[in-house]
């Protein structure tokens, strides 16, 4: 089983160096032409709220969390309708061919156009028909995103109750994580080391202190928290102190 698991693991690796290389490479100088002497709407348009330069590499942990989201639930969901091998072969060369092209030119074509929605862009260049369609589109394939990942988290979070511990901890220690690396002199390494750390004190806080609620609570409590987190309330109150 671990030869079997090495050996997907080392395909898939190849598979995705081989195309960054050619593929990858091809979509940047051909399609995008990315100049990196181009300032992005973070710097240009810099406020402290919406538009802040990110480290690269935490933006690139937001960029795969968000694209890997969904992979454990699609997966799987595959796997029992059609078998193992169909599954990696729409994982691998469904990255490369459609995940790719859509992630990768929709975050360029958002910054090109100062940062705006796919469906403001959409709306531009075709009609005004076009960012109502597209909006809504978007509404509810996030809609349908949300539901479903409100219950399968509150699935787990009601069987393994240490995992809503661990999970609600981690959220303030990101918080945490972020005022060390941008307020401090700790710095991004400084404050990934001590992220690290309180990562590991989150999942054993969580094995002894289990944070036990019934499913439709979570369900009820997760819905609450995916309203405030959309809501950008941080921003809210910043231009409620500087007015």
């Amino acid at each position: 089983m671990v030869g079997t698991t090495a050996l997907i693991i080392i395909v898939g690796l190849i598979i995705y160096l081989l195309f960054y290389f050619t593929h990858g490479k091809y979509l940047e100088r051909k399609v995008v032409r990315a100049d990196p002497s181009r300032e992005t709407p973070a710097k240009r348009f810099y406020d402290g709220v919406d538009y802040v330069p990110a480290n690269k590499y935490v933006l690139y942990g937001h960029h795969f969390a968000s694209i890997a989201g969904a992979g454990p639930i699609v997966g799987p969901a595959l796997a029992l309708a059609w078998g193992w091998l169909p599954t990696l072969l729409w994982v691998w060369f469904g990255n490369v061919f459609i995940g790719v092209v859509h992630d990768y030119l929709s975050l360029m074509s958002s910054v090109r156009y100062d940062g705006r929605s796919i469906g403001w862009i959409a709306g531009r260049l075709m009609s005004r028909r076009a960012f109502f369609v597209f909006n809504a589109y978007i509404w509810f394939s996030l809609y349908l995103v949300i539901a479903v990942f409100i219950v399968v988290v509150s699935v787990l979070f009601s069987r393994i109750p240490g995992s809503a511990t661990a999970a609600l901890l981690l959220m303030a220690f990101a918080v945490i994580t972020g005022m060390l690396m941008y307020r401090t002199r700790l710095g991004f390494r400084g404050g990934t080391i001590v992220g690290v750390i309180l990562v590991i004190v989150a999942i054993i806080t969580g094995i002894y202190v289990p944070c036990s609620l019934s499913y439709h609570s979570w369900v009820v409590i997760l819905a609450i928290y995916c309203i405030v987190a959309a809501s950008n309330l941080s921003g809210y109150y910043y231009n409620l102190e500087t007015t």
